[in-house]
């Protein structure tokens, strides 16, 4: 197979997808109104680059250089970075290797790991906080004790 052909192959069922990735050297994104890049994480698992238009949900996965290149809608530009990388294997060997370190970072264990320890931490603010409170609180009490008791020695009669 001549590895300059490009193939359109239409829909692909979903459990062949990988089979497909993997064949491939980069991914082309042209979605302007893409809002969770889940399709480029799932591309970036298998090692794939992005090449993407520049818009909301992309910019916040593709980081431009690394992991694969933001430009604009411009035909010519994409062509040019596009032809650029494919050039150039060792900056595409790179951005493979970060493309796969991107996706490792939104596997589910990372992601409920993390989650936990926010959880953990606010759970530490508030017992300290509560505490705090709790502690505010009773020298409060105390201050009012003392001054309840000043207040009625002031008042008392003097036999």
């Amino acid at each position: 197979m001549d590895d300059k052909i490009v193939y359109f192959v239409g829909e692909v069922p979903n459990q062949n997808l990988s089979a497909y990735h993997q064949a491939c050297d980069l991914f082309l994104f042209s979605s302007k109104s893409e809002t969770q890049g889940i399709v480029l994480l799932e591309v970036m698992a298998a090692a794939l680059p992005v090449f993407a238009i520049r818009a909301t949900g992309v910019s916040d996965v593709v980081v431009d250089g690394e992991n694969g290149v933001l430009s604009s809608d411009s035909i010519t530009e994409w062509e040019e970075n596009i032809i650029a990388a494919l050039q150039n294997p060792a900056v595409l060997m790179k951005m493979k290797r970060s493309a796969r370190d991107t996706a490792l970072l939104y596997d589910e264990t990372v992601i409920a790991s993390r989650i936990l320890e926010r959880y953990a931490g606010l759970k530490t603010r508030y017992e300290a906080e509560r505490w705090r409170m709790l502690r505010l609180n009773r020298q409060s009490i105390k201050k009012g004790q003392e001054s309840e008791t000043k207040r009625r020695k002031a008042y008392l009669p003097i036999h």
